[in-house]
């Protein structure tokens, strides 16, 4: 980062994504454009509010990649896709966790819904070992007992990235902990409960006015999202739009800004490799 090539002409982004930095404050100034996906975090440079822009995470970009090829047609069984995140659940001890499963058993028990068990995090390796299959497994074996009817369902790979909008479009709704779940609900159209939201969820939610129905007691929460399902739906299509309307002028820009770098001029394992000791120092 601090050893970045000055290209002539080109400007230079750095793009946040959500972390708390705030010891690389200082250093913004080397860049001409700074971005931000919540609002949390924009605070933070709101001295230098002439090259601060706030986009959406990511994973928002999809919406300008994919077609819009989502089935509308309603499953012949209707799925609840179900993203819990390892790290905040080791057990299922705790109030948040057994709200969870409270909410799961009432969707077996009472709305018949197949129940999907989908792992987003399997990081095995390294200080930030994280296997979301882990819980996913105990919440499996504490529900099935109440599955009559087998509609509980465990699956031990990701979500696909390649179509993934249309992928998360075969639920009917999502229970997330999960941040990029949450992003890819929203993607698809497709109505959530938010389990135990962190800060990052919590700057979504708030920043796109999603948090309406969500409430601490999750039964509560899902029954007002299924009384007014088409309504929260509508509200995740016209986030969407809005969306897509904020980064299509910023890859305009990218496009324009990238034919002024020379191609040769980045490698860029070789500058990750060259500075990762200057970045770590200052973190």
């Amino acid at each position: 980062i601090f050893k970045m090539p000055q290209c002539i002409g080109a400007k230079k982004y750095a793009l946040g994504i959500g972390t708390p930095y705030t010891n690389l404050l200082p250093h913004l100034t080397m860049f001409d454009v700074v971005i931000h996906r919540d609002g949390d975090s924009s605070l933070n440079t709101s001295n230098k509010s002439d090259i601060v822009k706030e986009l959406p995470d990511l994973v928002s970009l999809l919406l300008t990649l994919e077609k819009d090829s989502r089935d509308k047609s309603e499953p012949a069984r209707r799925k609840i896709g179900v993203f819990l995140a390892e790290p905040v659940f080791k057990n299922l001890e705790g109030k948040e966790i057994r709200s969870i499963l409270e909410l799961l058993k009432y969707l077996l028990e009472r709305d018949k819904f197949d129940i999907c068990l989908y792992p987003c995090g399997i990081y095995k390796g390294g200080d930030n070992c994280e296997n979301d299959n882990v819980i996913n497994l105990k919440v499996y074996n504490y529900l099935k007992k109440f599955d009559k009817s087998n509609n509980l369902i465990l699956y031990e790979h990701q979500p696909p990235m390649e179509n993934a909008i249309k992928w998360f479009g075969q639920f009917y709704m999502t229970v997330c902990t999960r941040f990029h779940a949450h992003i890819l609900s929203i993607l698809a159209n497709v109505p959530f409960v938010s389990c135990s939201p962190n800060r990052k969820v919590k700057n979504l939610l708030k920043d796109n006015n999603l948090d309406d129905y969500l409430h601490d007691d999750l039964i509560i929460s899902y029954k007002s999202i299924r009384n007014n399902y088409d309504e929260f739906s509508d509200k995740l299509s016209h986030t969407c739009r809005l969306w897509k309307d904020k980064w299509i002028p910023v890859l305009d820009d990218l496009i324009v800004n990238s034919h002024k770098i020379q191609s040769s001029i980045f490698n860029y394992k070789n500058l990750v490799d060259k500075n990762i000791t200057d970045i770590q120092s200052v973190l």
